[in-house]
């Protein structure tokens, strides 16, 4: 199944493959909006990030496999 991921915000999520997992992505973003189970088990999970002062919002996309490990991860540059 392939998943169309939105464009990180200078953060290169390719050298935290294989080793960021999702319970740290949930101690450092909290809750996410939005998570869905893949047929694979991989579990893709988002985030809308509100930039306090200048009212840009930021969308962050993570996948990780059905161990907890970061698969990819995008985010946006904000609107």
């Amino acid at each position: 199944m392939a998943v169309a991921l939105v464009g990180c915000a200078s953060h290169n999520w390719s050298s935290e493959v294989g080793t960021y997992t999702l319970d740290q992505a949930m101690l450092e973003f909290g809750p996410p909006d939005a998570t869905s189970k893949l047929s694979n088990g991989d579990t893709i999970v988002s985030w809308t990030i509100k930039i306090s002062g200048n009212g840009k919002i930021r969308r962050r996309i993570l996948q990780f496999s059905k161990d907890g490990k970061l698969v990819t991860g995008k985010s946006d540059r904000g609107r």
